[in-house]
């Protein structure tokens, strides 16, 4: 997984965040933007991973952006869950 961004914006990546991925389940990368106060955080849920171990660790990586409660997240990613799914009768 890559963070891209345009030519003249500086960051460097969160080694933390990055570091709780758990293959086949989710993938995570996160990079804080120097003279902003933003972190973009892109993550990947595999299809068939265990949504509950995914929820788990997105959990965890944004308790470690949001120590600095000013902190502003750019969350963007493949969450492989389907939304469209018939309500209960």
């Amino acid at each position: 997984m890559c963070i891209l961004f345009e030519k003249g914006v500086r960051g460097h990546p969160l080694k933390k965040g990055n570091d709780l991925s758990v293959e086949l389940h989710a993938e995570f990368a996160a990079v804080k933007l120097e003279n902003v106060n933003v972190v973009v955080l892109s993550c990947y849920r595999f299809l068939n991973g265990d949504i509950n171990v995914f929820f788990e660790i997105l959990g965890k990586v944004l308790e470690i952006v949001l120590n600095n409660s000013k902190t502003k997240i750019r969350l963007r990613g493949n969450y492989n869950k389907d939304v469209n799914i018939q309500p209960f009768k």
